[in-house]
Parts: C-alpha cells; sequence; structure tokens
C-alpha cells in the first residue's frame, strides 16, 4: 500500500493524486437547491457576499441594512471575490467550502509528514480524514469552519517546520495564516493551532527550551499575527461602535460561557465516522498501545492530548459539532495509527462497530428515499456503494479499501441521493415570478436559496418598516412568508397602508435551522403517521405563501 512514496517526485505526485480525488468526492451536489445546507448557510454566508458586491461595500460587509459583525469578513472577501470572478452561483459559493477541505485534508498529510518520517502515514491520514462523515458535509457548503480550520492547519504546519528549521521566513508564514484563520471566525482558529502548540509544550521539554532560545522569532509571530489581525477590529469599533457592542454582547450571550456542555463527546463520534470507535481504541490505548507500534507509537501520546485539547473548550460553551472541524487533524492522525494494528482482531472489532453505526445512519436515509419514491437508479447506486462499505469494514483487513468505500458511499449519500429528496426545492415558476424584481423575505428562511440561485441579496427582515418598500425602479418588492406567519404579515402591511395580496402558494421541505430538520415548523405525530400511510412527503411539508402588490405604493 502507497508503495513507491519515499522519492520526491512521487510524494508530489500522490500529493496532486489526493487533491484531485477529494474535489472529485466533494463536488458531487454542491450545485443542487437541494442538498445539505443549513440556516447559517443560507441566511448568512450566501447573502452577506452578494450583499459586498452588490453595495460594493468590502471593507465591512453588510446585511439587511446593517454592518455584519458577528463574524470577521475573510470568507465573505473570498466569496465576494470568487463572485465577482465566476458569476453569483451556488457553485462558485460552495466551490471555496470544497476548496478548503482539500486543503484541510492536504495539511494533514503534510503535518504529519513534519511529525513523522512515515510517508505512507501521512497519505493514509489524508485519507482518513478525507472519508469522515465531517468533512463529506462541511466540505459541500460555504461555512466558516473548515476555512478556519484549514488556515489554522497551514498556521501549524509551517510553526512545526520552524521547530526542526527555525527561520524568520517561515515563522511569518505561521503567524500570516494564523491571521486568515482568525480573520475567518475568531478565536476559533486557536482550538487547533493553539492546542497543538500547547500538546507539544507539555510532552516535549525541547520544544520548550527551543522557544526560548528563539524568543525574538516568538515576538515577531505575534507581533505580526497582531499587525495584520487587530486593524479590522479596531476600525470596526471606532467606525461602528454601537453594532460592535451590540453583537459582541449578543455572541457571548449566545455561546453560554461556562455552561457545562457534552455535545464534544457526541460531536467527535459523529465527525469522525466510521472511524469513530477506531478513534476510542487508540485514545483508551495511550499507555499501552505506543509499545505496539514500532514506528509511530512515539506520537500517540501527543496526538491524544491535541485532540483532548482541541476539543476541551467547547465542554464549557454552547456549540455545535462543526465547530470541532479543526479537530479532524487530530483525529484522522490518531486514526491512521492503525494501520500498524491493522492485522489485530481488537481493530477489527472497532472497525466493526463504526461501520454498523454508518451503515444503520445511511440505511435509514435509503430507506426513506426508498418508501417515499424520491430515487431509483441513484437509490440502487448508494445501496451498492454501502454494500461495498459494509464488505470492507466487516473483513477489517485493507485500510486503504476501507478508507476509499467510506469516502465513496458518503458521496453517494451526500451528493446524489439526498438532493433528491427535495429538501427547500422551489418551483421553477417561482424563479420566472421574480426575476428581475425585488423581494422581502418576511419571518421565514424560504425559500432558502431563492437569493444566490437569483444572484441577489434579498432582504429578510421579521418586521416590513417603510424603507423596506423603496426599491430602485419604483416597484413595491414581492413578499414571501411561511403560512403560519401570514396573520403578522398582513397586520404589519395594513400598518404600512400598501394593499398586497397573495398571488401563489407551494410547499416544500424546509430546513429551518440544521439541514436535517425538515419537517415543517409544529410537525405532529399524525403529520408523519399521515405521509407514512401515503407515502407522501406533503403532510410534512411547509407552505409558503408569495404576496404581490395591488397597487402602486
Amino acid at each position: 500500500m502507497f508503495a513507491g512514496l519515499n522519492s520526491q517526485k512521487n510524494r508530489v505526485y500522490s500529493l496532486l493524486l489526493l487533491v484531485a480525488v477529494a474535489v472529485v468526492l466533494l463536488s458531487p451536489g454542491i450545485g443542487q437547491v437541494s442538498g445539505i445546507t443549513g440556516k447559517d448557510e443560507y441566511l448568512l454566508s450566501l447573502r452577506t457576499p452578494l450583499t459586498m458586491v452588490e453595495q460594493d461595500k468590502w471593507l465591512v460587509p453588510w446585511l439587511d441594512g446593517a454592518p455584519r459583525l458577528k463574524k470577521p469578513p475573510m470568507l465573505y472577501w473570498l466569496a465576494g471575490a470568487s463572485f465577482q470572478l465566476f458569476g453569483p452561483s451556488l457553485v462558485s459559493a460552495r466551490l471555496l467550502g470544497v476548496v478548503f477541505a482539500t486543503l484541510l485534508i492536504l495539511m494533514t498529510a503534510l503535518i504529519a509528514w513534519e511529525l513523522s518520517a512515515g510517508r505512507r502515514y501521512g497519505l493514509f491520514a489524508s485519507l482518513v480524514a478525507l472519508s469522515t462523515l465531517a468533512i463529506a458535509v462541511e466540505g459541500r457548503r460555504l461555512m466558516l469552519d473548515v476555512p478556519c480550520a484549514a488556515f489554522s492547519a497551514l498556521a501549524f504546519y509551517f510553526f512545526l517546520r520552524w521547530r526542526k528549521r527555525p527561520s524568520l521566513s517561515t515563522m511569518a508564514l505561521s503567524a500570516l495564516f494564523l491571521s486568515a484563520g482568525f480573520l475567518t471566525k475568531g478565536p476559533l482558529v486557536f482550538m487547533l493551532f493553539g492546542s497543538g502548540v500547547l500538546a507539544l509544550l507539555i510532552t516535549q521539554a525541547g520544544f520548550r527550551r527551543q522557544l526560548w532560545l528563539y524568543k525574538l522569532h516568538v515576538a515577531g509571530f505575534f507581533a505580526l499575527f497582531l499587525m495584520l489581525t487587530a486593524p479590522w477590529f479596531i476600525y470596526v469599533h471606532l467606525t461602528y461602535p454601537e453594532y460592535a457592542n451590540a453583537m459582541l454582547a449578543e455572541d457571548v450571550r449566545a455561546r453560554q460561557l461556562f455552561t457545562f456542555s457534552s455535545t464534544p463527546v457526541t460531536a467527535v463520534i459523529l465527525i469522525s465516522l466510521p472511524w469513530s470507535f477506531v478513534l476510542l481504541k487508540m485514545l483508551a490505548g495511550v499507555k499501552r498501545l505506543p509499545s505496539q507500534l514500532p514506528d509511530l507509537g512515539g506520537l500517540l501520546p501527543f496526538l491524544a492530548l491535541w485532540l483532548l485539547l482541541s476539543v476541551l473548550p467547547f465542554f464549557f460553551l454552547k456549540s455545535f459539532a462543526r465547530y470541532m472541524a479543526g479537530s479532524m487533524v487530530p483525529i484522522a492522525l490518531l486514526c491512521a495509527l492503525s494501520m500498524q494494528l491493522a492485522r489485530t482482531e481488537s481493530l477489527r472489532l472497532m472497525s466493526r462497530l463504526g461501520m454498523l453505526l454508518a451503515f444503520m445512519l445511511v440505511l435509514l436515509l435509503c430507506g426513506f428515499a426508498w418508501w417515499f419514491k424520491t430515487a431509483e437508479l441513484i437509490l440502487v447506486l448508494t445501496l451498492l456503494a454501502l454494500g461495498y462499505f459494509a464488505v470492507t469494514w466487516w473483513q477489517g483487513r485493507d485500510l486503504l479499501a476501507m478508507a476509499a468505500s467510506s469516502a465513496l458511499l458518503w458521496m453517494m449519500l451526500l451528493g446524489f441521493l439526498c438532493p433528491t429528496l427535495g429538501i427547500n426545492a422551489i418551483p421553477e415558476d417561482i424563479y420566472r415570478r421574480v426575476a428581475g424584481r425585488a423581494v422581502i423575505l418576511f419571518r421565514g428562511p424560504q425559500p432558502a436559496l431563492l437569493p444566490i440561485v437569483m444572484g441577489r441579496s434579498y432582504r429578510r427582515t421579521k418586521r416590513i418598516e417603510p424603507r423596506d418598500l423603496r426599491t430602485t425602479d419604483g416597484e413595491l418588492p414581492l413578499i414571501f412568508a411561511p403560512a403560519e406567519d401570514v396573520p403578522e404579515l398582513e397586520v404589519n402591511l395594513h400598518e404600512l397602508g400598501v394593499r398586497y395580496e397573495p398571488t401563489g402558494r407551494y410547499q416544500t421541505l424546509s430546513s429551518r435551522r440544521t439541514w436535517f430538520k425538515f419537517a415543517k415548523k409544529g410537525a405532529t405525530a399524525a403529520d408523519w403517521r399521515l405521509a407514512f400511510e401515503t407515502r407522501s412527503l406533503d403532510p410534512i411539508k411547509s407552505t409558503v405563501v408569495l404576496y404581490g402588490p395591488v397597487e402602486p405604493y
């Protein structure tokens, strides 16, 4: 396995092949309206750069008539640049997610090579990362977490290079990428980089001496980091002090600091599927397994501590599984140590447990698609991929085949099968009706992905104000509202003194917060029972009402 990796030329070719495979496996489904998404993507990550481009406001992103200060601007800058180059679309937006996920996978291999001379180990670690559920999901979305993790991994890679070959230029590159990560999602960048450095400090006395010896390099690192990151935050607080203070207070309140949360435990198991139980074996064997890992055993204590430190802060704040995208690097490096345990029965048991958990998840979605008749050929191909996955993981002998079968399964499930469910689907006639018109999204998220499909940053609001009705062409905007919010909308319009009436409606499965929570608000057990009895998804679909003006404003 991975023969011929010892020459530099072959290593470069291997990395190029890895990049190509990652892009091919992660790209399917990114252009689909009914693909994997979530509220933060379609309401924030996609609409913010659209607003930037439309209003030509690049230094500080704006959204819905206010500066978007809750998150730093790096991802919005990159997405806006992509829209300028390729035009606004789901593909030009989500391709950034694919690129950053691929970069994170690539950095996993390079970090492994800096930590160990084992070239096969580095490539296998990157394949483990590629075959996890976290990368398969987050690599298909325009979200902040994977880009932040990728920048953090880049920073840590150059820090490791500096550790072996100290130079100011290498330390400067580390500070540069850490700054890019901080400008993507603030302090989250330290969860991977900071925990890795701290784990080195704890486990390696020689590293502590090196930091003191090269204290001027370290001082330069912090100085450059501050020079690159501080100006934007200072400018924002001086220019928009009220917005900045309000956003900071809201973010602190939303995170519920110092409130214990068990999310990291379930999150680590979920994001590392199907390697979850292999990972648990490695963590449980920190003291006894190093002797069974002749070439890589010395890495186990460091990697285990790195992972622990990277997830530890999340025990004390409200978080989501995607926040731990950076932890995928130590997770993949830990799981890749299994290449030296591949012939042990205990590893085979762990791989079977992980396989069964992933198998049940995929089989559930396949059964859902079969029962509601959303797919035929795609369903058959997904089941074939599931069968290949089950066999290779049950045997637990060929680790390369295991990683390949897992990556292939996630591609079929998330890239091809899930879009057939029609979550967030928009009827074609809606596109024709809104073409060239201003649109307001009242209350609910639907049509969730209409702004990016139409290439316009439609305003979303909880209450329509007179200024919202003023458009450049003089026409009153069209208004979309969830059926349950129609009474409130009509009261709002009556107070404004404008006449609107329903001009259309449609039903769709709506990912109101996360992709897999797609039933309508308030869906009951009776609604689900009726859906299964009739083999129709209509009883659990949300109703979206389109309002149009009756007379000019």
